[in-house]
């Protein structure tokens, strides 16, 4: 009798309580479906590639020489002299610290030209001086007055270069420092707008130190005769202010000219080559929850050269065509970069940052908080080195095609939902 009592009560118990929510809230889920780990791959739908002059002046080195397809000079600009007290100037030095260099050609001559105007005809800062290129400058050269010249060339190990400067020039610099600092007239003083290291051709690319690298930078060693007699010559050191790497670039394709559906999808630090990748992402649901993203290429691969490169990722905001000259890129979010080496068959951005903050910009898509527009990829040293690297397009294997895959959740039904 007990028995049957505990299980008439038990069967109450469970019938009172069958619509009733339970704790854990489970019971709002609809049993047929409690969610999901979704994993897609998307192959690129759409692919270009075009080239732009690096802007090569925020760069920690500098490039001097010719190899290939890549020509570059080097353009300066020293401007503090309040250390030199007299315009008596009996010796100038440039000093370069030269760390690398590439090709096994021999030495090239090299000679100094003073610049006539400012590097960028309109700008509000002169730091922006290192945003120019060769375009910018090649028509400022004064090539009747050189001021210096030497002998550039491969090195074994770090070494000081040194080039003798021309004096009368430099007097003039500082000539003009010195009135400027004090309010003068400088109307019959030649201004100083730098000057560029030039050659006529070479087989070998030389990287020195720029002024971004703190104690190696480029500097003038200036020997003068001080206004104090009592001190017969004095050397005072005057480290660069602004300097740019001058990158050409020979080739038939026209610089910002996008090459839709290449062979090949180029990304350079010399030629400033950059590739457009876009993905048909829009069946992920909004409600959809991005967990990992990442982009995998197949490398065009070089056993005989290591080609090291930074490879960094951008929305494209606006302009469906792509045109470099007119679009929009994303400037509000973290940007996937990852290493590619040319020695390696496939290019994967699967470090936790890079993957991390792609599912950002997959999980803004899904969302619909700007429209999908395709991915920028550019290398994240352009201007440092002669490092360039290819990809397959998948134009002519489709399994070679660049691919983004998205690992997602949804979440779970409602009970009641239709």
């Amino acid at each position: 009798m007990k028995r049957l009592l505990a299980l008439l009560s038990l069967s109450f118990l469970l019938y009172c309580t069958h619509d009733k929510p339970l704790p854990s809230g489970y019971e709002l889920l609809n049993r047929e479906n409690k969610g999901e780990i979704i994993v897609k791959e998307y192959p690129a739908t759409r692919t270009a590639t075009y080239w732009s002059t690096p802007q090569a002046g925020i760069q920690n080195s500098l490039m001097l020489g010719q190899l290939g397809a890549y020509k570059s000079f080097i353009a300066f600009r020293f401007v503090n002299f309040s250390a030199i007290d007299t315009t008596t100037v009996n010796s100038v030095t440039l000093n370069l610290e030269q760390f690398f260099h590439y090709g096994d050609g021999g030495s090239f001559q090299v000679t100094a030209y003073p610049l006539t105007e400012p590097w960028i005809s309109t700008y509000i800062y002169e730091s922006d001086w290192e945003s120019a290129v060769w375009d910018d400058i090649q028509g400022k050269i004064d090539y009747g007055k050189p001021i210096g010249s030497f002998t550039a060339g491969p090195t074994d190990s770090v070494s000081t270069i040194s080039i003798d400067l021309d004096t009368a020039t430099v007097n003039n610099w500082v000539r003009q420092y010195q009135l400027l600092y004090n309010d003068d007239d400088t109307d019959n003083i030649e201004e100083n707008f730098g000057f560029v290291l030039t050659l006529e051709s070479a087989d070998v690319m030389c990287q020195y130190y720029s002024a971004e690298v703190s104690g190696a930078w480029p500097f003038l060693s200036i020997s003068y005769d001080p206004i104090d007699q009592d001190v017969q010559v004095e050397t005072d050191t005057v480290y660069g202010y602004i300097d740019a790497s001058m990158i050409q670039y020979d080739t038939d394709v026209l610089p910002d000219q996008i090459i839709e559906n290449p062979d090949y999808l180029n990304i350079g630090n010399a030629s400033g080559y950059k590739t457009f990748l876009q993905f048909h992402t829009e069946d992920i649901p909004k409600e959809a929850t991005i967990h990992h993203a990442m982009i995998t290429m197949n490398v065009v691969s070089d056993d005989d050269t290591t080609n090291l490169i930074p490879i960094s990722v951008i929305p494209v905001f606006g302009d469906s065509l792509w045109d470099p000259q007119e679009m929009v890129l994303d400037s509000l979010h973290e940007v996937p970069t990852a290493y590619a080496a040319s020695i390696y068959d496939e290019f994967n951005m699967s470090n936790s940052t890079a993957t991390s903050n792609m599912s950002t910009i997959v999980q803004h898509w899904a969302w619909n908080l700007y429209k999908n527009y395709g991915l920028l990829l550019f290398s994240g040293d352009e201007g440092y080195s002669l490092s360039e690297i290819s990809f397959y397009s998948g134009k002519n294997d489709s399994t070679l095609v660049p691919k983004l895959r998205v690992t997602y959740s949804l979440p779970p039904d409602l009970r009641f939902s239709e």
